[in-house]
């Protein structure tokens, strides 16, 4: 795995780095981005 760059507010990556970080749960991203869930409900 290749390192990640630290992101900070002037930063915005590519959705590719925060899928990554988000699948590899990466510490360095905590608290960087958040991901929403839109749902309509039916179960």
């Amino acid at each position: 795995m290749h390192p990640a760059p630290k992101p900070n507010a002037a930063t915005i990556l590519d959705p590719e780095t925060y899928r990554r970080a988000r699948l590899s749960r990466d510490p360095r991203f905590d608290g960087e981005f958040f991901l929403g869930l839109r749902s309509t409900g039916i179960r």
